[in-house]
């Protein structure tokens, strides 16, 4: 409610309390028409004398609410103006917010993929963990095994060395009765051009096949099961003529390994795969 509404109100309140006062006084005093008339007159005229000072401030409220409307007016432009910087200032914001929620989403399904990333990377670990756990256990099996196996060839080397050293003294011996039997040779040999039937000195009769040849050596399919002995001397032939004289080195269960003597037959050649063996001359 305005200023100007508040005047009238209490022109209006004041004419209502000045009418019902004077219907009070009518009512009290119902024959002193006159009197009341007067009186009742003079009521109106202090009435219409308020109502003039009314007027009067009626006028200067007036005055005062145009200045408050300009006011008014003026603070709306101006709120009119910061409203539209306002606005232009929250649809900038707003469309800031809502790029920021775009990239934020971006970035929010980037980093779920970098997560899923990690989950499967974490994964590959585990199983790589896993691998590696089981490598390293069979490498420290293996370590076990090679351990194991060193000592083995530690083993052997010791039994090679010793089975070495009896290979050279057996060459030594072997070296010595090819000596003492170079002379043999001939003899045997002039015998068995002559036809005589002898048999080799400390052997049983023993007949067998060259079936290998590694060099020095020839390897005889007679064995320990057949009484071959080691220091055994065989005679290599082929069609009835002696090749060669070995000893043997070496007896196995089935075959044996005897080393090639001194060429007493250089006129029959080189041993071959498939000549004869035997312990005798016939």
């Amino acid at each position: 409610m305005n200023a100007f509404a508040k005047v009238l109100v209490g022109i209006v309140l004041v004419l209502s309390v000045g009418f019902a006062v004077s219907q009070m006084i009518l009512h009290a005093n119902r024959k002193n028409y006159y009197d009341m008339y007067l009186n009742e007159s003079n009521n109106l005229a202090a009435a219409t004398a308020e109502n003039t000072g009314l007027k009067d401030q009626k006028a200067d409220l007036s005055s005062r609410l145009d200045t408050a409307q300009a006011d008014l007016r003026q603070l709306q432009d101006e709120f009119t103006d910061e409203k539209k910087i306002r606005d232009e200032k929250i649809a900038a914001l707003t469309e800031q917010g809502i790029k920021l929620q775009t990239d934020l989403d971006s970035e929010h399904a980037a980093l779920l993929g970098l997560v899923r990333t990690n989950d499967e990377k974490s994964g590959i670990i585990d199983n790589m963990k896993v691998a590696n756990q089981q490598t390293h256990d069979a490498l420290m099996g293996a370590l076990g095994n090679v351990e194991k196996l060193s000592a083995e060839v530690k083993q052997k080397t010791g039994t090679i060395d010793g089975l070495n050293e009896q290979v050279v003294r057996l060459e030594d011996n072997i070296r010595d009765l090819n000596e003492e039997n170079a002379d043999m040779g001939s003899e045997l040999s002039r015998l068995s051009k002559e036809g005589v039937p002898i048999f080799l000195r400390g052997a049983p009769p023993i007949d067998g096949k060259v079936v290998q040849i590694d060099g020095n050596f020839v390897v005889i399919d007679r064995g320990k099961g057949d009484g071959v002995k080691v220091t055994f001397p065989f005679l290599i032939y082929r069609d009835s003529m002696p090749v060669a004289k070995v000893t043997v080195v070496e007896v196995k269960p089935d075959h044996c390994v005897a080393k090639i003597g001194p060429p007493d037959f250089p006129e029959a050649g080189s041993i071959q795969i498939g000549d004869n063996a035997t312990t005798r001359r016939n």
